[in-house]
Parts: C-alpha cells; sequence; structure tokens
C-alpha cells in the first residue's frame, strides 16, 4: 500500500500568506487609529460647542417673529466668564470655565429674575426699569464623573483645553475668558486656519482683541454690539394742523441724557449715559452705545424731570441692532 503524501504550504507560500495577513493588520490598524481620531476630533468638536453654546446661547435660535434670540451667560450676565484659578489645587487649570456651571465662583451676582431699577437721577420715585437678568445656569453640562467644583473638561484627547484671554495671552484668574482652544492629537499650537487634519488646533474665539502674531488669527469680538438711538421730542403745538407732532429737539428744550439699562454680574445697572445738548433746531440728535454686551437691553431718553420717553427694548447682538428712536413726552 502506497502512503499518501501530505499537501502543505511550501516555504514561499508561507511567506506569501504572511506578507498578505501583514498588510491587512496595518490597514485594519490604520483605520481603526483614523476612526478613534475622527471619534476623538469630534467629541472636541462637541465639547467647543457646548462652551460657545453655554457663553453666547443657541445660533440662530429665533422668537416666532423671526427675531432673533440672544441668550447664554454673557446675555443674562453681562460679561464673559472669568476664569476661576484655585491657588496651590493641581486641578486648578481645569476648573477655569467654573462660572458656567456654578453660581458666584467669583463675585457675586443676582439669580435669574425680573430685576427693577428705580431712584436714579433724573427718575422720579414712581419711574421704574424692569431688566431679565441674572445667572440662571448650570450653562454646561458636565461630564458623568464630574461634580461639584471637582471638573475636569478636556478634549477628544484627554488633553486640558487652553483658556485664553482676549489679549491671546493664558487667562490669569480673574480674566476674561476670550479663546478656548484645544491643541488637536499632537499637543501642540498650530498655525491659523488649521491645516485641516487631526493634529490642527481647533477653538472657540469669543472675543479677540489684537491679532495673533504667531498664528495670524484676527481680531475677533462675538460678545458685544453697539445701540444707536435717535432722540426726538413730542411738541403739543407742533403738526400740520397744530394737534402735536414729533420734530428734532432745539436747543431751548435743554440738555437730554439718554441711559442704557442692562445688567452688571446679573444685577440690573445702568451700564452707560450719555448727555446730549442740541445746538440747533432741525438738527437731528442721536447717540452711539459702543461695546454694548450682547441679550436683551433697554434704553431711555429724560430731559431733566419733566419729560423722558418710553422704555425701550432690544436685544444687541454682534455688530448692534437697528436705529432705534426715542421721543420725548411730558410726564404726567
Amino acid at each position: 500500500m502506497k502512503a499518501q503524501r501530505r499537501a502543505g504550504l511550501t516555504l514561499v507560500e508561507l511567506l506569501i500568506v504572511l506578507a498578505i495577513l501583514a498588510i491587512m493588520t496595518t490597514m485594519a490598524v490604520t483605520a481603526t487609529g483614523t476612526l478613534l481620531d475622527q471619534s476623538r476630533y469630534d467629541a472636541t468638536q462637541r465639547t467647543l460647542l457646548g462652551i460657545e453654546e453655554a457663553i453666547l446661547g443657541p445660533a440662530n435660535t429665533r422668537e416666532v417673529d423671526g427675531s432673533l434670540i440672544v441668550g447664554g451667560f454673557v446675555a443674562d450676565v453681562g460679561r464673559l466668564p472669568l476664569t476661576v484659578i484655585d491657588a496651590g489645587d493641581p486641578d486648578g487649570a481645569y476648573k477655569q470655565l467654573r462660572e458656567l456651571w456654578l453660581p458666584g465662583a467669583l463675585p457675586a451676582y443676582g439669580i435669574y429674575q425680573v430685576d427693577v431699577l428705580a431712584g436714579a437721577p433724573d427718575m422720579g420715585p414712581a419711574d421704574k426699569v424692569s431688566i431679565r437678568c441674572g445667572w440662571r445656569g448650570p450653562y454646561l453640562r458636565l461630564p458623568p464623573a464630574s461634580t461639584g467644583t471637582a471638573q475636569l473638561i478636556r478634549d477628544g484627547w484627554g488633553n486640558p483645553l487652553d483658556i485664553l484671554a482676549p489679549t491671546r495671552v493664558v487667562a490669569a484668574h480673574g480674566e476674561p475668558v476670550g479663546i478656548v482652544r484645544s491643541r488637536g492629537a499632537d499637543f501642540s499650537v498650530d498655525p491659523f486656519p488649521p491645516a485641516g487634519d487631526f493634529t490642527s488646533d481647533q477653538r472657540v474665539t469669543l472675543r479677540a482683541l489684537v491679532p495673533d502674531a504667531v498664528t495670524g488669527e484676527p481680531i475677533v469680538d462675538r460678545i458685544s454690539g453697539s445701540i444707536t438711538v435717535n432722540i426726538k421730542v413730542y411738541n403739543p403745538a407742533g403738526g400740520m394742523d397744530g394737534n402735536g407732532g414729533i420734530e428734532d429737539p432745539k436747543a431751548s428744550d435743554g440738555t437730554v441724557v439718554v441711559r442704557l439699562f442692562g445688567p452688571a454680574n446679573g444685577v440690573a445697572s445702568f451700564v452707560g449715559e450719555q448727555a446730549t445738548f442740541p445746538t440747533a433746531p432741525e438738527t437731528t440728535l442721536n447717540h452711539t452705545f459702543a461695546n454694548v454686551p450682547i441679550g436683551p437691553r433697554a434704553v431711555r431718553a429724560y430731559q431733566g424731570t419733566t419729560k423722558r420717553s418710553a422704555v425701550t427694548y432690544l436685544t444687541v447682538v454682534p455688530g448692534g441692532p437697528p436705529v432705534k428712536t426715542l421721543v420725548l413726552y411730558p410726564v404726567l
């Protein structure tokens, strides 16, 4: 009886099989690494978007009439959040955004409510302006493993986020947060704009007062706008029929004071004032308040204690809302 020969792989065939397996393994590892990097990149994007919405409010949210809704920390409190770094705390660098989830981390401010302001100069005892403002957080959703002040905010690669002041330097304790940045997979600062790979920086720029000399990122201001008001006066003897009309103030009418109302540390306050004096009849009298924090605000014009306009409520958006006209009427 003849012995049967057992088929097997030659050495060359075995080497070929091993080479194919090595190539397939390399491709699988590369694909897995790319998927991991993509998931880490996406996680970083979600973290930065959450911080952006916490500070500026959700983008493109509108009322039923189409007007833009501006919410978030800046709208409610009247300023950017301030960095909080506890001396001697090894986790202090990761707690810098604490004002977004813990009220009163730095100066105390009011909880969200309708705050009534009264009794200021040129305002009679019955003259009141209501401002809805105050801290109404938490604005930022914390990771499940974090509680209280022990918050660790990291990017998708597990690295701490850079918290920069509006001057683009590392923010110190008590400075406003201007830029929040992830350095990407390589944890190194890259030029701006990013190259588009996983090593590129990802950032949220809220306010940058100077251009970045290293990265080339320009000046940005997303937290403030301007308010321009035109001042008119009601003349009971004016108009074509003599039954009263709206006209420009005259020099004989005296000084007009325009006041801007809004939150300061979450408490209703006078946040701007301008006194103007008409110099001639038929001259348009206006004033622009610049660098007003975004969100619901109010303006009112006064002429001594004898005339004042209605309270005009408006929403400041980056760049500024439309021009508003304030008409001075006699105080009854």
